[in-house]
């Protein structure tokens, strides 16, 4: 299996559980268990076995927040299909997404949460983007600031 072919313990984890997800999601189950055994393979050695399992479960925190930010959407009639609801990696600077989300970014603190309003001007100003984003919105996310590279 694709999920099982690379040789670093951590990185075939998430792959696996990359897999396990989508699994979830096309058969569109509604609850679901990982046991410790499922999601890493042990060692004898006991640290190793530690690193790895609290890698992965902070890796299943952000596959679970991604679905339930998808769910929620979908509650609110808001779900795009070709949205993302994952974390979003990006560089600060690069213009990799709208003024707004830089400046509400450049606040945050690792692991912090915060609801944004941003005005058109920091955001897509008099273009129209979409029946939902028409001209001049003002703009509302939810964001978490995940971790810091």
């Amino acid at each position: 299996f694709s999920w099982n072919e690379k040789s670093d313990p951590i990185e075939r984890a998430k792959d696996k559980m990359d897999a396990a997800f989508e699994f979830i999601t096309k058969m569109n189950l509604s609850y679901y268990c990982f046991h410790d055994t499922d999601v890493v393979d042990y060692t004898s050695d006991v640290a190793d076995n530690d690193k790895r399992l609290l890698a992965l479960v902070e890796y299943a925190k952000q596959k679970q927040a991604a679905r339930i930010a998808e769910a929620v959407a979908k509650a609110n009639g808001v779900y795009n299909a070709g949205k993302g609801y994952a974390p979003y990696d990006l560089i600060l600077g690069q213009g990799q997404v709208i003024p707004g989300w830089e400046e509400a970014l450049s606040l945050m603190n690792k692991g912090s949460k915060m609801t944004v309003y941003i005005p058109s001007s920091l955001a897509y100003g008099p273009q129209k983007r979409s029946e939902d984003i028409v001209e001049n919105s003002v703009l509302m996310f939810e964001m978490e600031l995940v971790d810091i590279k």
